[in-house]
């Protein structure tokens, strides 16, 4: 609650911007470029940092909503994580746990799904990253179909990677 008065606070003039151009604002987050993202964050297994992060992500929607409210029309909010590992771990399943249950925990606070569109993007890879993402496609996909958010498929940092096309027309029978 504090974080998001204090952006508001800090943050007005971006509203007043998009105000006098009849502009939205959707917003990141930024699950990274912190000393708390230095090994991980939503899938962390240190309870003190994942506890961090979802109260970050928690306050990034009503951040979200303040935006929304202020100019009356929707705020896409876009959560990306940057966990992962540059090797393939023993335990898989834990770390997709833990982001799973991060996820919930962040959507479990009230808010308009009419006003505040949460986004789930996944992530296929990243410097020491190559080997195991948390937030891969698939699991972001399910996850945003479940839990009826948006899943935003990024064409432009795929590499080598396949195709967003490919995700999406994974989902669509489902």
């Amino acid at each position: 609650f504090i974080v998001a008065q204090t952006f508001q606070k800090h943050n007005h003039k971006w509203v007043e911007y998009a105000k006098e151009r009849n502009m939205g604002i959707d917003f990141n987050p930024t699950f990274f470029s912190h000393e708390k993202a230095a090994k991980l964050t939503l899938s962390s297994p240190d309870e003190e940092i994942r506890r961090f992060w979802i109260r970050h992500g928690q306050a990034c929607i009503r951040i979200s909503r303040y935006f929304a409210e202020e100019l009356g029309q929707s705020c896409v909010m876009n959560i990306w994580i940057p966990d992962g590992y540059k090797d393939i771990p023993e335990d898989r399943l834990g770390p997709r746990a833990r982001f799973k249950d991060s996820l919930d925990q962040i959507l479990s606070i009230p808010y308009d799904r009419s006003k505040v569109y949460v986004c789930l993007k996944s992530k296929v890879f990243g410097i020491d990253l190559e080997s195991y993402t948390f937030g891969s496609s698939e699991i972001c996909l399910n996850y945003a179909a479940k839990n009826g958010i948006i899943s935003l498929m990024d064409i432009i940092i795929r590499g080598g990677f396949g195709q967003a096309s490919d995700d999406y027309a994974g989902g669509v029978p489902h």
